[in-house]
């Protein structure tokens, strides 16, 4: 039932539970009243098709619909407020979401214009504050900060709408049609512009730019040249029919429509296989898809007729069949950049129109309900330590999209990573990499958690005379979360624990590591070791052995945490004709961890003996804690000590014990 009046179809109708009445009475003994509607049990479409389990809301008249109705200062044109706020979400995880933005949508009252609204006082006076709309539906996005940090927003028009009709079979086809041409003539524009487009810090490579020109040649000549020649005059057909006064014949609707709807029905069968194969960003995709689900099953050469008899039923004023509830969330709110302190270097650098969260549901018949999310962040920078800058990564788009019988999307574009400050050596490898601008970087791991791209280059050895360089690499990363509380990370490493640079110079060696991650919070980890030594070997034949010795450090950071390991490693071993041989390993290490303030020295042996088919190994350790002032309480603080008179009530306790015994 309808609590207000109407704009459009179904924008104020509601499936009503129960309604609660209060009356005037009317005079003595004529058993009447005055019937005044105080509220109502209701389910709000969007909830019911989004949430099925989503319980009914008590509803009542705003303040201001009673003084004003849908005039004066109702400028939202809110008539409805909820006693106790609800919210439809998206939980579960951000797979059935938007990814790195997830659409939680707090509702707190109906609007005719706007569908459900979060906040009602600053709304219906035409403002829109989001940090109030949105409180606490909203993580952070990359770990990093709060959407509410960068939206630039303060009118009613930069607030979201979320807008449910039920709409009828024609109806939907007549706002679909001009959508797909629109949405269309958009794609076409886009992908001749990434056929063209360069790069900021170099070119797409040349077969991205020529799938971009083969897609867009496609989509121009297979498809929005019929939609362009037949859309335009079928609506106009239509819109003529509903002329009132004179019944409308099957042959006046077929002349006007039938060539017309076949040639579209045609374009959009097209459009259904192209979309298979096209490289299309993945948000121009949904828009794509949403609209040929919709209007393929009411044009294809099987359901033409019907839809036919449906204009006529439309066009002589009586229900067509079919139909079904549609509701649909957008939101591309302005945006601003972020610095971590006011007057300090950006963190994030975003275009202001560079966000679109976008959410449809269709209900129609036995077709049940479909959902599809879309989010989408375009031509935005991360800084890592914009006072001290690292390194800049630059996104063309990050997009994700999930959607009903299919598994979730994620787009990753880069634009580059350029490093800069004490990292702007590394920018050299770029003569080594392919990096394309990073589009399509050496690796680029993908999930719905989040984007992981960087490089492992391997460098060739080096040799000059008794001097010999090995196992030489590089690496760099970057892992960009999506949604959560964990940060953007950036890691580079010389080397890895796993493999790590061999440096000879005649019999004495050494190699070790050097790796490191930060966040824009802090350093995450670093890990460094060096060691050297020498080795020596002897062969008799019947015999073999080798001895060497090894000194070492190791550092490790963490945050606050972290220690510093220095060690001493003596190995021997030999082998006798294959059959016997025997190792001993003594290693000698003292390590200081800093949390603590411990210092710990640590020995071990280990003996390996193997005769024939057996074997076995012996080990022994020890550990002995040098210092620990700065991490054991003292003596004062296990008696409990007060500080306001020195008394210990422990100590006196434990003392009276042995005075009564």
């Amino acid at each position: 039932m309808a609590f207000a009046e109407s704009e459009v179809p179904g924008d104020t109708a509601f499936q009503a539970v129960r309604l609660y009445f209060t009356g005037t009475p009317g005079p003595a003994g004529s058993s009447s009243s005055t019937p005044k509607l105080s509220s109502a049990e209701v389910i709000i479409p969007a909830m019911r098709h989004l949430a099925p389990k989503a319980p009914p809301v008590n509803v009542s008249y705003t303040d201001t619909y009673r003084n004003t109705g849908f005039k004066g200062s109702n400028a939202a044109q809110v008539f409805l407020k909820l006693k106790d706020p609800e919210k439809i979400s998206f939980d579960g995880g951000t797979d059935r979401s938007g990814g790195f933005l997830q659409p939680d949508l707090p509702i707190r009252g109906l609007s005719r214009t706007l569908g459900t609204v979060g906040e009602i006082a600053d709304v219906s006076l035409g403002k829109f504050k989001p940090v109030t709309f949105l409180a606490g539906a909203v993580p952070k996005l990359f770990g990093l900060f709060d959407l509410t940090d960068i939206l630039d927003v303060g009118d009613l028009g930069d607030a979201p709408t979320f807008i449910s009709n039920q709409l009828d079979a024609i109806s939907s086809l007549l706002s679909d049609l001009p959508a797909l041409q629109a949405v269309v003539a958009k794609g076409v524009t886009l992908l001749e512009q990434a056929a063209k487009a360069k790069e900021e810090g170099g070119e797409p490579t040349e077969k991205l730019r020529q799938q971009a020109a083969d897609a867009k040649d496609l989509l121009e000549n297979q498809v929005k040249l019929q939609l362009d020649a037949h859309i335009g005059p079928v609506l106009a057909a239509i819109k003529a029919l509903l002329k009132p006064g004179v019944a409308k014949e099957a042959s006046d609707i077929e002349l006007g429509t039938k060539i017309g709807l076949q040639e579209i029905g045609k374009a959009v069968a097209t459009l259904q296989t192209l979309l298979q194969d096209l490289p299309l960003p993945t948000a121009l995709r949904a828009e794509l898809e949403r609209l040929v689900h919709a209007l393929e099953p009411a044009l294809n050469a099987t359901a033409l007729a019907a839809t036919l008899a449906s204009i006529g039923s439309f066009v002589n004023g009586l229900l067509p069949a079919g139909g079904g509830f549609r509701a649909r969330y957008q939101w591309q709110p302005k945006l601003k950049n972020f610095s971590q302190k006011p007057g300090s270097p950006p963190l994030f650098e975003v275009h202001e129109k560079g966000l679109t969260l976008s959410v449809e549901t269709r209900a129609a018949g036995q077709a049940g309900v479909g959902v599809d999310v879309l989010a989408e962040l375009r031509d935005f920078k991360l800084n890592l330590f914009p006072d001290a800058p690292l390194v800049r990564i630059s996104f063309q788009r990050l997009a994700f999209r999930t959607a009903s019988g299919r598994k979730a999307e994620v787009d990753v574009v880069f634009g580059g990573i350029e490093f800069v400050g004490v990292l702007s050596f590394i920018q050299t490898l770029k003569d080594l990499i392919p990096f394309d601008a990073f589009s399509d970087p050496p690796y680029l791991d993908v999930s719905s958690e989040g984007v992981t791209a960087g490089f492992n280059l391997a460098l060739p050895a080096t040799a000059i005379g008794v001097f010999a360089l090995q196992n030489i690499s590089l690496g760099a990363d970057a892992r960009v979360p999506f949604l959560g509380e964990e940060a953007l990370t950036f890691g580079f490493n010389f080397c890895t624990r796993e493999r790590p640079f061999c440096l000879t110079v005649m019999a004495i060696g050494g190699g070790g590591f050097v790796a490191m991650r930060l966040s824009p919070r802090g350093l995450v980890v670093l890990e460094m070791a060096l060691e050297a030594g020498a080795c020596l070997a002897i062969s008799l034949g019947v015999a073999s052995g080798s001895v060497s010795v090894m000194v070492g450090i190791y550092l490790r950071l963490e945050e606050q945490a972290g220690c510093l390991t220095g060690y001493f490693r003596i190995r021997g071993e030999v082998d006798v004709l294959g059959l016997i041989s025997a190792s001993i390993t003594l290693e000698l290490s003292l390590i200081y961890e800093f949390d603590s303030g411990k210092m710990v020295g640590r020995a071990s042996l280990e003996i390996e003996v193997e005769v024939f088919l057996l074997s076995f190994s012996v080990t022994v350790t020890c550990e002995k804690r040098l210092a620990g002032a700065n991490g054991d309480p003292t003596f004062a603080e296990v008696m409990g000590v007060t500080k306001d008179d020195a008394t210990a009530p422990a100590w006196t306790q434990y003392c009276a014990a042995f005075a009564a015994a």
